[in-house]
């Protein structure tokens, strides 16, 4: 490989924005959201609310990780995926109507992220979380009573859908690097290997 396409797969434009933005989006879980009656709430009370700011973490870490390591970055999010559908669980046995709507989630989540490891996959996922949390956090606008907390949210997930989507471009931007069939391979090895001992003898 090139040092031109290695500089090309490790140098994304994407990874700051989406490193930054996931980062303020896990902060939000600790800020003020909501103002339901005398004071104000934070997500953090709400633990059927704490998904999103955690995948805003897990993104974080991808971009941190980056894509010279696309298997760690994919188990991240996996392993987020699935206490995702933990809690969804436990949210279903006594909450059916919310934990059904955070299992389809999940579920489209992890259909989105595949079972492959690819980076492609993990902006597709990118795009869909962002999307999926931007239409939450707005409708909680909409519902009234939200304070600056859910904005930044709102805001965040916003950065982190352009992110997803600048992510996606730069994979179809770099060219994937010509690989030689094993089978060519091998012959060619074999190939210099007789070669080599030819020439010795002589």
């Amino acid at each position: 490989m090139t040092t031109i396409s290695k500089l090309a797969r490790t140098d994304r434009p994407h990874r700051p924005l989406l490193g930054v933005s996931g980062v303020v989006l896990f902060v939000c879980l600790f800020l003020p959201a909501i103002h339901p009656c005398s004071h104000d709430e934070t997500p953090l009370e709400y633990p059927f609310a704490w998904a999103p700011y955690f995948y805003g973490l897990a993104l974080a870490v991808c971009a941190v990780i980056g894509p010279r390591l696309v298997r760690l970055a994919a188990h991240v999010l996996r392993v987020t995926t699935v206490l995702f559908f933990a809690g969804a669980l436990v949210l279903f046995s006594f909450a059916p109507g919310v934990g059904s709507v955070e299992l389809t989630v999940a579920g489209v989540l992890w259909w989105t992220l595949g079972s492959g490891v690819r980076e492609r996959r993990l902006a597709a996922m990118t795009i869909t979380f962002a999307v999926m949390s931007t239409a939450w956090f707005l409708f909680w606008m909409v519902m009234g009573g939200t304070l600056w907390g859910l904005w930044l949210s709102f805001a965040a997930s916003i950065a982190i859908g352009f992110a997803g989507a600048r992510w996606f471009h730069e994979i179809g931007e770099v060219p994937d690097e010509p690989r030689v069939p094993v089978a060519v391979a091998r012959t060619a090895i074999s190939g210099e290997v007789v070669g080599a001992f030819r020439s010795r003898d002589t």
